[in-house]
């Protein structure tokens, strides 16, 4: 018997929330579900196979789960307007940025596709980043070690 993936969702919008109960559920994955940042937080470091989150959580935004979750090795989805600059920043975290929630099947094909990119990125040493714009989802894969520095704070960065 294989296990059920775990998918935590954060939205603030009951309507999102129930939508992605009713379409996710169904095709086998277990959820979980919260609508404040500081809820995400905590479910995040119980390491979920995936985190979906809306943009906009009030005084945060799903780009800084989404940072959170990646440096847990959990790949995001980003439910957001349409918006390039916040396309981009969300593909530069590595997190797949949807512009608009597509249809059921589209959104479980998604779900398993990019469950399936941070599986084999894992197992192959590849870094994957996805970004939707217009519906249209792009893949880039990276082999090896992302090229890193230190910033003027003494942080590590991803350099580009």
């Amino acid at each position: 018997m294989s296990m059920r993936r775990h998918v935590l969702v954060v939205s603030q919008n009951p309507r999102t929330a129930n939508t992605l109960i009713a379409w996710l559920s169904p095709a086998g994955y277990e959820l979980s579900i919260v609508n404040t940042f500081s809820a995400a937080k905590v479910h995040l470091n119980a390491r979920p196979d995936l985190l979906i989150t809306d943009l906009k959580l009030q005084e945060y935004n799903g780009l800084h789960l989404a940072l959170r979750a990646h440096a847990l090795g959990t790949p995001s989805i980003i439910l957001g307007s349409e918006d390039p600059v916040l396309a981009k920043d969300a593909f530069e975290l590595g997190a797949t940025y949807l512009s608009a929630l597509p249809s059921r099947v589209e959104l479980v094909k998604i779900v398993g596709d990019v469950l399936l990119s941070s599986q084999k990125g894992a197992a192959d040493g590849l870094v994957a980043g996805a970004a939707s714009t217009q519906g249209e989802l792009m893949w880039n894969y990276v082999s090896g070690p992302k090229p890193t520095g230190v910033d003027q704070a003494g942080r590590r960065v991803l350099l580009h």
